[in-house]
């Protein structure tokens, strides 16, 4: 971005004023000619500069327009009703990132790498789904000998350590999903890009424009809620997307429909991923058969099917089994669960657990349930695959997709609180087949979701975007 702009300001609340000594110091070279605010009642200034009603706008020759609001798609689209250029619209992370160059902290990893070079771009780094899918991902190319980075806001001090030591290097970058010119200079080193999660829609379409990239969709999003909060940030992605020299790879047929119902035109591939093994020491030494339930408390994930579903397989004897429930409490939701089920002795609120708690939860449960009312591809029973666990899954969920009822797992109808109910009692029932069908399930991680099968998926894909490319 060019010195010397007549730039104009939407929005004078708190978003602006929170942020008016960064904005001064970023515009020292340039001229903020007028602000803008559509509560503006009279006539005032700030700082000697107009503040105008919104529809004035066409009295004022600018050669650009910061929203200085959370209200991005309003403005926005307010903006174009007023026939004001898109180009010249930008957000405050966008004008930042632009009159910055961009900012970038690296740390490069323990161990050396001299391959073709991988940049991955994802969300803040924790211990949610798309981040250790995004890990794992770095950990399968490097087996591949490429030299692999992770560019992201934020990581766990933990899991940075963690990616570091195994040779994955990283890059922290406030201003992502955008990105300066100095930035830029460095993505364009790599050889190709892969972009997490459909959040990240806008480094897709920029980065697609100067390096070969594959796009990762993991949403589960058969409400529209992580759609619709992407499009509130970036509503000129809602009607048109360009971006066909990108190579779109979906983790599951639930994540490609849910992204072909906004974008039917662009072709999707599919690319599960996969797991490093761990196989803990399963304790055999309890009587009651243990049912878990693992994820966030929230009414997508379905704790509530659960309970009900619970109740009811165990109505008269009580003490032949114990129903778990693992995952963060938070909201109104988990705590009128929490309430119902505090004097329920067969129900056990674990609550949110680290790494190594879960672990050994994991090797001490029985069956692991998923009665998610949407679900991607959960890793919780993947998970459960590995360890050769017999997994009762919702047919709403994408890994009905590599399970055979009653072989490698066991499928119930969605949000159909009898159904699971009469599965739970079925395994009450059958606890020596469960064995059987904890094998077969091992035997579906190792031919679907082990790191070596991963690798393969993922190299080939990563070549298929540099050929689209080259075309």
């Amino acid at each position: 971005m060019v010195s010397g702009m007549r730039i104009v300001i939407f929005g004078i609340g708190k978003f602006y004023n929170s942020r008016r000594e960064e904005l001064a110091k970023l515009c020292k070279d340039d001229e903020v000619i007028a602000f803008f605010d559509n509560k503006i009642q009279k006539e005032q200034k700030i700082d000697g500069v107009p503040v105008m009603n919104p529809k004035q706008i066409k009295l004022v020759k600018f050669d650009c327009i910061v929203i200085m609001s959370i209200y991005i798609q309003e403005i926005y689209n307010q903006l174009c009703m007023l026939e004001v250029a898109a180009e010249k619209i930008y957000t405050w992370k966008h004008f930042r990132a632009d009159k910055t160059g961009g900012k970038i902290e690296k740390y490069p990893a323990m161990l050396s790498c001299s391959g073709k070079k991988l940049l991955i771009v994802a969300n803040p780094i924790g211990y949610d789904g798309g981040s250790m899918t995004a890990i794992y991902a770095a950990m399968a190319m490097r087996s591949w000998h490429y030299c692999v980075w992770i560019i992201t806001a934020f990581v766990k001090k933990e899991l940075k350590e963690y990616l570091l030591s195994e040779g994955i290097n990283i890059a922290i970058c406030d201003d992502i999903p955008y990105f300066g010119q100095h930035t830029k200079r460095w993505i364009n080193s790599f050889s190709v890009i892969m972009v997490n999660v459909f959040p990240n829609v806008h480094c897709v379409y920029e980065l697609g424009k100067i390096k070969p990239v594959v796009w990762w969709l993991h949403e589960s999003d058969v409400y529209g809620k992580i759609y619709q909060k992407t499009f509130e940030s970036f509503p000129w992605y809602r009607e048109t997307l360009e971006i066909d020299t990108v190579n779109v790879v979906a983790v599951s047929d639930k994540a490609k429909e849910n992204f072909q119902r906004y974008y039917p035109s662009i072709d999707v591939r599919i690319m599960p991923y996969g797991l490093p093994d761990e196989i803990l020491n399963i304790d055999y030494g309890h009587e009651k058969m243990i049912f878990a339930i693992i994820g966030n408390v929230c009414y997508l994930k379905g704790q509530d099917i659960f309970i009900d579903a619970a109740l009811r397989a165990i109505s008269e004897e009580r003490t032949k089994a114990e129903f778990w429930i693992i995952g963060s409490i938070l909201g109104d939701y988990a705590k009128e669960l929490l309430q119902r089920v505090d004097n329920i002795d067969c129900i056990k609120v674990k609550g949110e657990v680290n790494r190594a708690e879960m672990k050994k939860l994991l090797s001490e449960m029985d069956v692991v349930v998923s009665a998610s009312r949407e679900d991607s591809l959960p890793i919780v029973i993947t998970e459960g695959l590995m360890n050769s666990k017999a997994c009762i899954i919702s047919d709403a969920i994408g890994t009905t997709k590599y399970i055979q009822h009653m072989k490698n797992g066991i499928i119930f109808k969605s949000q159909d609180v009898e159904d699971l109910a009469k599965k739970m009692r079925w395994c009450l029932n059958n606890r020596s087949r469960l064995n059987k069908i904890g094998n077969m399930a091992r035997n579906t991680y190792e031919e679907v979701f082990s790191m070596a099968a991963f690798a393969d998926r993922l190299e080939e894909e990563v070549s298929y975007a540099e050929a689209k490319w080259d075309v």
